[in-house]
């Protein structure tokens, strides 16, 4: 949960159909502009989708999906 001023608030999810990586992050951003109690903020972090002109596929990096005991769960992806 995200706490502000010692109570839970649940967060998200954001309907960002339509809206530019920037826009959704905007919108976010502005629906939860304090920090938490510990003085953490929201931040956005924009992933290109591989093989996309801002990320080319590369032969040297591969992509795993882990469980939350950061387990590998499926077999590695070359991108």
């Amino acid at each position: 949960p995200w706490t502000v001023h010692t109570k839970d608030l649940t967060i998200g999810p954001w309907d960002c159909a339509g809206l530019t990586p920037a826009k959704c992050c905007q919108l976010i951003q502005e629906d939860m502009p304090n920090p938490d109690d510990i003085g953490n903020f929201l931040a956005c972090f924009v992933e290109e989708p591989v093989g996309s002109e801002k990320n080319p596929e590369k032969d040297d990096r591969a992509i795993t999906v882990v469980d939350a005991d950061i387990v590998i769960v499926r077999a590695p992806i070359a991108h």
